[in-house]
């Protein structure tokens, strides 16, 4: 009796994802890596090309991964979250990367 194991590389559903997302300052933005593969792809993020230091979960404001590392959320965005994140997704099969400029927009007051 043969046992085989089926490795599938990472893959991304491209189908809802926007490149370049952007938001009002304040508000609060989910960058989804919506990947497959088999084994399940362990999923990374980078700002900017450096790893990104988050939680799990996002509190008041900050940057956070949700559980299953596929989704992150950056709850009360300040002017400084703008830049490019990217996702990293690996298995054993391969690396797969993706990657979204978010630009937070601030708010214009105008004085008469």
């Amino acid at each position: 009796m043969c046992v085989c194991v089926c490795v599938v590389p990472p893959a991304i559903d491209e189908a809802n994802l926007v490149d370049s997302p952007r938001i009002v300052v304040n508000r609060s933005v989910l960058l989804e890596c919506p990947v497959s593969g088999s084994p399940a792809p362990r999923v990374h993020w980078l700002k900017n090309g450096a790893p990104l230091t988050t939680t799990a979960g996002v509190g008041v404001a900050g940057v956070g991964v949700r559980v299953d590392g596929r989704t992150l959320e950056i709850a009360r965005a300040r002017t400084g979250d703008s830049g490019r994140y990217t996702c990293i997704a690996s298995n054993e099969a391969g690396q797969l990367r993706r990657s979204f400029d978010l630009q937070v927009l601030g708010t214009v007051r105008l004085t008469s």
